[in-house]
């Protein structure tokens, strides 16, 4: 199994991190918003998959905006933009609130996915290693802005 060694290296980084945190309240407790943004590009579909692997998604409005109803699923979530000019960026999100996804949250999710292919791991992820990548994701976050 190819996947063995990085399971192995993520259960040992299990105990890192923490989840970022929001900096508007007023977001309800069961949604998840903010922008999709590629260079200039605002325009696509953003997709957000759960820990059991249930999948929902949304269009982006003409400034990148998006906004997602998360009743009934279960935290962290990985989720994805694709962009009008095909262009795919990736975000790995703890909690509910606020969520962007940029060039800065897909190089993230990269450096906690250890160089997995981001496009397999949204395929088939779920559970108890989605949540390691969310804690190794908020480390990384929170490394950056420190």
């Amino acid at each position: 199994m190819k996947l063995l060694p990085y399971i192995i290296i993520l259960t040992l980084l299990s105990g890192c991190g923490s989840t970022p945190s929001t900096d508007t309240p007023n977001i309800p407790t069961t949604s998840i918003s903010g922008k999709a943004v590629v260079g200039a590009i605002t325009t696509g579909t953003v997709y957000l998959k759960d820990s059991l692997n249930k999948e929902i998604s949304t269009s982006t409005a003409a400034d990148g905006s998006y906004f997602l109803n998360t009743t009934g699923l279960k935290k962290p979530y990985l989720m994805k933009a694709v962009f009008s000019n095909n262009s795919t960026l990736y975000s790995i999100v703890a909690d509910n609130g606020v969520a962007h996804i940029n060039s800065t949250t897909n190089w993230i999710a990269t450096l906690a996915a250890f160089g997995l292919r981001l496009a397999e791991v949204y395929l088939y992820i779920k559970g108890e290693l989605l949540v390691l990548l969310a804690n190794i994701a908020g480390s990384i976050a929170d490394s950056i802005s420190s």
